[in-house]
């Protein structure tokens, strides 16, 4: 998942990630037009028409190294096929979220983890 270059002045903002791909903001936040974003994405693979449960968590904390933070929430997915899922157990799984940003946010790279959980049944 990457959000791209984005900068906050003194009003706290957003910016929200969608499953297709488009970037929406509002508040504070200002956005690198020119920059690459893009929703997180993944493939699954599996036993041909299977039952499965996806998980991840609620919210996602992500640092600049240096005591700073960031809060990912409102984590959202969407499945879509990705080949004939009938015949090989493939689907793309899309996740979409929103980065939130405080007021005057210091300027950095932040990374964090999202752990996705695939049980089959």
């Amino acid at each position: 998942m990457n959000f791209g270059e984005v900068s906050i002045n003194s009003a706290a903002g957003h910016v929200t990630l969608n499953f297709d791909g488009t970037r929406e903001f509002a508040g504070g936040v200002m956005v690198n037009d020119s920059d690459s974003f893009s929703p997180a994405k993944f493939i699954i693979e599996g036993a041909q028409n299977a039952n499965y449960s996806i998980s991840f968590p609620k919210e996602v904390v992500m640092t600049d190294g240096y005591g700073n933070t960031l809060i990912v929430d409102q984590i959202k997915s969407e499945l879509f096929d990705a080949g004939d899922s009938n015949s090989d157990g493939l689907k793309e799984l899309v996740l979409g979220a929103k980065l939130n940003l405080e007021a005057y946010q210091v300027t950095g790279e932040y990374a964090g983890s999202l752990a996705v959980e695939v049980e089959y049944r």
